[in-house]
């Protein structure tokens, strides 16, 4: 998933955590790495930075995408987390998706966010949507988690279904 993305992490004399992204320097304000083959990580797969310099899902690899909020970058990697959209005639979406032109329901969950509890509400949020036969608790009590690697954000959950 990484493949492309040559990263490095470490903190300043000051304190301060920095990223050096493909030879571009950022703030790293929170960070997450996972290597598992059979969850189909290798390595970074969310990042929240910000510097001068913009940081573009071209900087990072194939099948990133990147969000920004004044100088706040936030990046994604959406493989194995995707869902491939498909266009053209026939793609009307299976039984059970209720976005326009999944080709399928996703299979493996990524969730970030500034606290525990708004990860965990991502996670029913997403349970009521496309699984709702699976309890939360349940979900909840297996799922990976991956520290924030600055140590100073809620952990990451990881879900495969």
């Amino acid at each position: 998933m990484s493949r492309n993305l040559i990263m490095d992490a470490y903190q300043s004399g000051d304190g301060r955590w920095l990223a050096r992204i493909n030879g571009k320097l950022y703030r790293l304000l929170a960070g997450y790495e996972y290597e598992n083959a059979s969850f189909g990580l290798d390595g970074w797969f969310f990042l929240a930075v910000a510097g001068r310099t913009p940081l573009k899902a071209d900087d990072l690899g194939k099948h990133w995408q990147v969000v920004r909020k004044g100088p706040v970058y936030l990046a994604f990697a959406q493989r194995p987390f995707s869902y491939h959209l498909a266009q053209g005639e026939g793609t009307e979406p299976p039984y059970g998706c209720d976005w326009p032109r999944l080709k399928a329901p996703p299979l493996r969950y990524a969730f970030v966010g500034p606290n525990r509890e708004a990860v965990e509400a991502q996670v029913r949020l997403a349970l009521e949507q496309y699984r709702p036969d699976l309890s939360p608790e349940d979900v909840l009590s297996w799922a990976v988690r991956v520290p924030d690697h600055t140590g100073r954000g809620p952990d990451a959950l990881l879900v495969g279904l």
